[in-house]
């Protein structure tokens, strides 16, 4: 198994024991250590304390892992808005916002850009425009973002 397949095993069950759940997990090696990055989400959004919490607990467990020989530093954080969303539990908070949805149309791939109506457990309802309503399986998304520019 990758480090970060290890990484995230240990991380995983203690995102979790904080009502949370893990988005990615990533490891930048810079000269002197790694720095072992969590982003975590939760249905009613990450708090600076809820980070703060994770972060102490997972410290020692990395530390006694011997996954980071070198030393790390750990960054525990909400993926932002920057991120692409992974998961439908991600969509309702996000009801709303501006969204650039990209889906598969067949073998072509379509950029959408609108209002996030609804999220359902199996789609989403896009408003591009006034009248222009798309319904959008989870599974035809490739990647949908919130539109920070708009």
């Amino acid at each position: 198994m990758s480090i970060a397949g290890r990484f995230e095993e240990i991380v995983r069950p203690v995102v979790e024991e904080h009502n949370a759940y893990v988005i990615d997990v990533a490891i930048r090696h810079e000269r002197g250590g790694s720095v072992a990055e969590v982003f975590i989400d939760t249905d009613d959004g990450v708090t600076m304390r809820l980070c703060e919490e994770i972060n102490r607990k997972l410290s020692p467990m990395l530390d006694a892992s011997s996954l980071f020989p070198r030393g790390f530093d750990l960054v525990v954080s909400s993926p932002g808005i920057e991120r692409p969303m992974k998961f439908p539990r991600q969509y309702p908070k996000q009801i709303g916002r501006s969204m650039i949805v990209t889906i598969r149309n067949g073998e072509a791939v379509e950029i959408l850009k609108g209002m996030l109506l609804e999220a359902a457990p199996e789609d989403i309802l896009l408003g591009i425009t006034e009248k222009d309503r798309r319904r959008i399986r989870f599974g035809d998304i490739v990647e949908a973002r919130v539109n920070a520019a708009w």
